[in-house]
C-alpha cells in the first residue's frame, strides 16, 4: 500500500513540477590570486539602468581579480553539479594550473550562474 502511494504521489508531483536546467560551456574552474589586489570597477554594463538595477544580463559594477583555471577540479560523478572545492591555497605545480586570466566578477542578481567561493592561490612574486 505504501509503495502504490509513493509511486502516485511521485507521479503527480514529476508531472506538475516544472524544472528548469542552466548551464554553461564557458570555462568555471579557475582559482583567484591573492597576491593580486582585485579591482573595483564602478562601470555598468551597457544595458543597465537604475530602475531595474539587478537583472540576468545587466549590472551597475564589477571586479577584476587574476585567477588561474584548474583542469584537475571538474563535474561530480560525470553530472553538471562542481565537484568539491579545491583545498586552498591550490598547489598550481600539481594542480596543473592555466596561465594567469582576468576574471570580472558580477553582483549575484546580474547572472544566471554563480560561483560564490574559489579556492585561491598565491603567486610567486
Amino acid at each position: 500500500m505504501y509503495s502504490l502511494l509513493f509511486i502516485l504521489m511521485y507521479t503527480l508531483v514529476r508531472a506538475k513540477a516544472v524544472d528548469y536546467a542552466i548551464g554553461t560551456s564557458d570555462a568555471w574552474n579557475y582559482a583567484i590570486d591573492l597576491s593580486t589586489p582585485p579591482k573595483f570597477v564602478n562601470t555598468p554594463s551597457a544595458k543597465w539602468s537604475s530602475k531595474f538595477p539587478f537583472d540576468t544580463a545587466n549590472y551597475p559594477y564589477f571586479i577584476e581579480v587574476q585567477a588561474k583555471r584548474i583542469p584537475t577540479w571538474s563535474y561530480w560523478q560525470k553530472s553538471k553539479i562542481t565537484g568539491n572545492l579545491p583545498t586552498s591555497p591550490v598547489d598550481c605545480a600539481s594542480a596543473k594550473c592555466g596561465e594567469t586570466t582576468t576574471l570580472k566578477l558580477v553582483p549575484f542578481g546580474g547572472t544566471n550562474i554563480r560561483i560564490s567561493v574559489f579556492p585561491w592561490f598565491k603567486s610567486k612574486r
